[in-house]
């Protein structure tokens, strides 16, 4: 399949497609500004979601789904990634959905770090046409705040994603309160104990929402992939078992002073 052929299987189904329930997060964003907003945050943190709650809020206010496209470029319908599928995006989306040059539209694009030089490629849509809204988000590594500033100097503004904090989770459960009375009410006791089921089972979404699950082994994947697809193969380090124990050691000793006298230089190539 040509890659023409690959976007509009993926376009037409994301066009019939509804919108997936979403609980509000409160990071606002600006959509009326032309730069690229990039959304970063560790894995699993609700990213992808987030995305979904910026293209509702449109749709919300009028702006129709033919002019907004989600793209996730990890997308198996996509494979095997031929490298020029973003050169042709634009183009094949105004060909199934026909609009003006001057016509606003939306793009999302979802783990855009599979593609090489997908900066280059943003950079210049960016530069030439004001009429494309781009909002990307990823769950490398390669997506860090300092490397998306060198690499989008000056067209980007960075929204920064974390697993639900204490009082998104205290929303998420339907439990409101007061600051001001909160010491002298009976709620006080429900809260307490929402707050140690928080401290035990930690805010990322997927823990929340399925909370007859096995969080520990689901908690214990994620921290797998952080150490070794985003820190372990990003930075060549050369003895992935010993990082990993100091890694579990750093995050066993919160607020506490450590060394470690293995020279950090001996853990990387």
């Amino acid at each position: 399949m040509d890659t023409r052929a690959k976007l509009k299987t993926a376009i037409v189904e994301w066009q019939e497609s509804a919108l997936p329930f979403v609980h509000i997060r409160n990071r606002p964003i600006q959509m009326d500004l032309p730069h690229i907003h990039d959304i970063i945050g560790v894995r699993r943190c609700g990213k992808t979601y987030f995305m979904y709650q910026l293209i509702s809020d449109l749709l919300m206010h009028g702006v129709p789904k033919s002019s907004v496209l989600y793209l996730n470029l990890d997308d198996d319908r996509l494979q095997p990634i031929q490298g020029d599928e973003l050169s042709q995006l634009i183009d094949t989306f105004r060909e199934l959905y026909a609009s003006s040059d001057d016509q606003k539209l939306y793009f999302f694009l979802d783990e855009i770090q599979n593609f090489p030089l997908w900066e280059k490629w943003l950079k210049g849509i960016y530069d030439k046409r004001k009429n494309i809204k781009f909002v990307i988000s990823g769950s490398n590594a390669s997506l860090l705040s300092e490397e998306i500033s060198s690499r989008l100097t000056g067209r980007h503004i960075t929204t920064r994603m974390f697993p639900f904090s204490f009082f998104e989770f205290l929303k998420y459960k339907n439990i409101s309160f007061d600051l001001k009375t909160i010491a002298y009410s009976d709620k006080k006791i429900e809260i307490k104990r929402i707050f140690n089921e928080y401290l035990v089972r930690g805010g990322f979404p997927e823990v929340i929402i399925y909370p007859a699950g096995d969080h520990i082994t689901l908690l214990q994947s994620y921290f797998d992939d952080i150490i070794y697809r985003d820190i372990v193969s990003r930075h060549g380090v050369r003895n992935p078992k010993i990082f990993k124990e100091l890694a579990l050691f750093c995050v066993s000793n919160i607020a506490k002073p450590h060394t470690y006298n293995l020279p950090f230089a001996d853990l990387i190539r």
